[in-house]
C-alpha cells in the first residue's frame, strides 16, 4: 500500500481587484478559499514571474482565506515589466498595504525561491503581521548565491551542467566574461531581433538548470515560448545585478529577529538553483528553527494524502 499526495481541486477566486501602489504601479490581486477562514498570501518567484492558476491549489481552502497577488511589472500588475520604482523595499510595502487594503491584521506567508526571499523580508520588516512562514527553495539574495548561478561557471552551479553553462557563455564575448549577466542585460535593453534571443537564452538558461532530468529540448523551448520570457529576463537583471536590493547577509541578520514565528522549510537535496546551504544557514539564523532542532509544521497545507 503506497500513500499519495495531491494538491486541492481547481478553484476560483471570489474577489479580484487592482491596488493602487504609487504613481506608478497598480498591483493586481485576488481572493479564493474560505472570506473567513485563516488569511494566507501566497508570494510568486522570479524575480519576474507572476502567480498562476494551479498556485490556488496549495491550501485547503474550507480553511483558508487565499490571497494572491503579482508582483511590480509582473503578471497582471501594471505597467508590465516596468523597474522603475521597483525595489524589493517596494515590494515590502506593497504586501504591507494590501494587507491594509482587505482588512487583514496578520497572514501565513507562502513563497518559494525569490518568493522566499520576499516573505522572509516582509517578516523581518514586519513581523507583527506574519502569522507563519512556509518557504520552499531558500533564496536569500546574497552575491554568493547569485554569482554561483549567473558568474562563477565552473566553480558554481556549471559544475553539475556544464553543457548548460556552456550555451549560456557562449553568447558573451571573452572580453565579457568576467561577470556574464551583465552583458546579458545591455543586450536585453536594445530593442532589436538580438534582444529577443538573449531574453530567450537567459530563460532558457535558469529553466534547464531547474531540473534534474533534462528535458529534449522540444519541451524546453514549448515550456518557455508559454510565458513571457523577456519580462522575466529582464527583472531578473535588475535584482540580480543590484544584489536584490538588500544589504548582503541582510535576511539570515534579520532572521534574528524573527521571534517565535512559526516556519517551515521545504528544501530539495539536488536544487540547482536555490542552494540546500542557504535553507541550512536559514535554520541555524532563525531562533524558533534552531531552538527546536527541527521544523514545525503549519497543518492544513498542502498534504491531501491518498491511498492506493
Amino acid at each position: 500500500m503506497t500513500t499519495r499526495t495531491e494538491i486541492y481541486p481547481e478553484i476560483e477566486p471570489y474577489n479580484t481587484g487592482v491596488l493602487d501602489a504609487d504613481s506608478i504601479h497598480r498591483i493586481y490581486f485576488e481572493e479564493c478559499g474560505n472570506p473567513k477562514g485563516i488569511s494566507l498570501l501566497f508570494v510568486h518567484g522570479g524575480p519576474g514571474g507572476s502567480f498562476e492558476p494551479i498556485d490556488r491549489r496549495y491550501y485547503d481552502p474550507n480553511k483558508w482565506r487565499i490571497i494572491l497577488f503579482d508582483q511590480r511589472g509582473c503578471g497582471k500588475s501594471q505597467p508590465f515589466c516596468e523597474t522603475n520604482n521597483n525595489t524589493t523595499s517596494h515590494l515590502v510595502s506593497d504586501i504591507n498595504h494590501l494587507l491594509n487594503l482587505l482588512g487583514v491584521k496578520r497572514a501565513v506567508l507562502f513563497g518559494g525561491s525569490w518568493g522566499s526571499t520576499l516573505a522572509l523580508a516582509f517578516a523581518i520588516s514586519k513581523p507583527e503581521r506574519v502569522l507563519g512562514l512556509v518557504l520552499r527553495g531558500i533564496f536569500l539574495g546574497t552575491q554568493r548565491e547569485i554569482d554561483y548561478f549567473y558568474k562563477d561557471g565552473l566553480n558554481g552551479v556549471g559544475i553539475y551542467f556544464p553543457e548548460n553553462w556552456g550555451r549560456y557563455i557562449s553568447h558573451v564575448p571573452a572580453t565579457h566574461r568576467e561577470n556574464p549577466l551583465y552583458y546579458y542585460n545591455e543586450r536585453l535593453r536594445e530593442n532589436d531581433a538580438a534582444s529577443e534571443v538573449f531574453a530567450y537564452e537567459l530563460a532558457r538558461y535558469e529553466y534547464s538548470m531547474s531540473h534534474l532530468v533534462q528535458m529534449p529540448e522540444n519541451e524546453i523551448d514549448r515550456d518557455i515560448r508559454s510565458f513571457p520570457y523577456k519580462a522575466m529576463s529582464i527583472m531578473e537583471c535588475h535584482y540580480f545585478l543590484n544584489r536584490s536590493f538588500m544589504p548582503d547577509g541582510y535576511l539570515l541578520g534579520g532572521a534574528r529577529i524573527l521571534g517565535r514565528i512559526p516556519t517551515s522549510i521545504i528544501q530539495g537535496r539536488y536544487d540547482m538553483a536555490c542552494m540546500p546551504v542557504s535553507a541550512r544557514f536559514l535554520i541555524l539564523h532563525c531562533p524558533i528553527l534552531h531552538s527546536t532542532g527541527q521544523l514545525p509544521a503549519i497543518p492544513g497545507l498542502i498534504p491531501v494524502p491518498k491511498k492506493n
